[in-house]
């Protein structure tokens, strides 16, 4: 057993080594195309083994680093299938950085392949992750560099100028001169295809300036450009530098460039040559601009049987330019048409959930309230019943401790029967709840007659004449006639009676027209009363 486990031990630590290791190495060609080494990076990947690695980060990182190696080195790249799954496990593992370059390098290799709307959309799935995480400027100036290299071939030369600004900032920051370079090229060509000959000059000059920054291999696009710009004012120029990118790598730009220039010469077997050459590309916009102007040519030249072959091959190519445009805008409909009933099932199914969801709560509320409710009722009448039990209990009290009487608070004979004692006692209680704030709501008749009594004691004189001028009073006549006599404001009248402002005003009325206490009387009893 113990051999079982450290064999397994062992091939673990072996595993975690390996895996460190392939890491490392990666790492450090990483560094390399950072630090321009890039043929030397390329290498290096080369004699790497992506099938011995069993680690999927790796493998993915493994694949970004070889994709944009040959991209720098600018080789043909007929697949990124392994990039596209290397964005998904980027994605997993939270290595937003990388996979935000996938997504840049995805975006390249579909421009390279005159895959206009992939590279754009790809372009613009990489811009929205980095506004989301927001990663480094650099990353950010090379997004820009790939939206104005974008633009500039849909020949929208104003968003292609912003965004070249933008990227030229972002590495002016960073302090990376390579990519500072590589902005300032892509305005002059943005500049060039716009007309715009000052600023075109202008930053040409400064592209020439830092020239050495940029890797010999890099080159061929800048010096087409600049072949094509310089054709119709310095023809040798012009030619210099086209020379100079079909020795570096025999690009279509280059050789449209320099098939125009030898047809301006009148140099027409080496324009037809080099526009020959032209037609092996895989953009059918560029073949179809390619073959007009060979066809142009070949009618100048009255070389009627070239010009028909060649008008027909232009008829063929249109045809397949609008074929696929009209597959591709149909299955954009689809898309649309899909996309579309998904959203509507996805709203739909959100707004039933809305509704249910709406619904519990709702009965979820409503029985809380319900809940709610009959619990305060429930805690009212235990409330009630806690206090008529206090009040029991005090009435026991009284009855136990026989003629006691307290002489400070009442003023009763000493023939009071036990009986009358406890009325006594109960009326006492009750008058001291009002003057707390209390109310008679709940109280019964016998209630109204205990506080009659204990109010008699206080203040005979008033009762007994409230009595004999007005006995069709109750004895809730009589209180509210004490109370408002004792000094009571309307709004403590309106909480202990329970009565309205209207009921007051009749109480005071009816009471006028019966009894009258004299002031004097009147201030002595409210003396007593405190």
């Amino acid at each position: 057993m113990r051999k079982v486990l450290i064999v397994l031990l062992a091939g673990m630590l072996l595993m975690g080594c390996q895996k460190s290791a392939t890491q490392q190495q990666l790492q450090q060609i990483d560094s390399m195309l950072t630090d321009d080494k890039v043929e030397k990076a390329y290498a290096a990947l080369e004699k790497l083994e992506p099938e011995s690695m069993r680690d999927d980060e790796d493998k993915a990182y493994y694949w970004l680093l070889k994709h944009e190696s040959e991209l720098r080195l600018q080789l043909f790249i007929s697949s990124a299938k392994h990039l596209e799954t290397s964005c998904g496990i980027f994605e997993n593992h939270f290595e937003m950085d990388k996979m935000i370059r996938c997504y840049l390098c995805l975006s390249k290799i579909e421009a390279s392949l005159h895959h206009k709307k992939e590279a754009y959309a790809w372009a613009r799935l990489a811009s929205f992750n980095f506004k989301k995480y927001h990663i480094s400027k650099k990353l950010s100036g090379q997004l820009n560099l790939a939206m104005a290299s974008f633009y500039q071939d849909q020949s929208n030369y104003d968003t292609a100028l912003k965004y070249g600004r933008l990227a030229l900032t972002d590495f002016y920051t960073e302090g990376s001169p390579r990519e500072v370079q590589l902005s300032m090229m892509q305005l002059f060509m943005a500049y060039a295809d716009k007309q715009m000959p000052d600023s075109a000059d202008y930053y040409f000059k400064r592209s020439i300036e830092g020239l050495s920054h940029i890797p010999v291999y890099e080159r061929a696009t800048f010096y087409a450009a600049v072949g094509g710009w310089l054709t119709n004012t310095d023809t040798i120029a012009a030619r210099h530098y086209l020379e100079k990118s079909l020795a570096i790598h025999p690009k279509i730009l280059a050789l449209q460039n320099i098939a125009t220039l030898y047809h301006k010469q009148g140099k027409t077997d080496k324009a037809i040559e080099y526009w020959k050459k032209a037609l092996y590309s895989t953009d059918n916009t560029i073949r179809l601009k390619v073959l007009k102007q060979l066809y142009t040519l070949q009618f100048e030249l009255k070389d009627y049987e070239s010009a028909c072959q060649t008008a027909i091959h232009i008829v063929d190519l249109q045809d397949t330019i609008n074929h696929i445009a009209n597959n591709t805008n149909i299955n954009t409909v689809e898309q649309e048409y899909d996309n579309t009933l998904h959203s509507f099932t996805s709203r739909f199914i959100f707004y039933i959930i809305l509704y249910v969801t709406f619904i519990i709560a709702l009965m979820s509320f409503s029985a809380f309230l319900m809940v709610n409710r009959r619990n305060n009722r429930m805690h009212k009448k235990y409330d009630d019943a806690i206090s008529q039990i206090d009040r029991l209990r005090k009435l026991i009290t009284a009855l136990r401790q026989g003629e006691k009487t307290n002489k400070d608070e009442t003023k009763t004979d000493r023939d009071v029967t036990p009986q009358q004692q406890l009325s006594l006692y109960n009326g006492q209680l009750l008058m001291e709840d009002i003057k707390k704030g209390g109310t008679t709501i709940r109280w019964t008749r016998s209630d109204f007659d205990d506080a009659i009594n204990y109010c008699h004691t206080l203040d005979s004189d008033f009762i007994d004449c409230l009595k004999a001028r007005n006995p069709q009073f109750t004895s809730r006549n009589i209180l509210f006639a004490y109370l408002d006599h004792s000094g009571f404001s309307d709004s403590q009248l309106r909480r202990a009676m329970a009565i309205s402002q209207t009921t007051i005003r009749s109480y005071r009325s009816r009471i006028k027209q019966g009894t009258k206490v004299p002031s004097s009387q009147k201030n002595n009893n409210t003396q007593n009363d405190e």
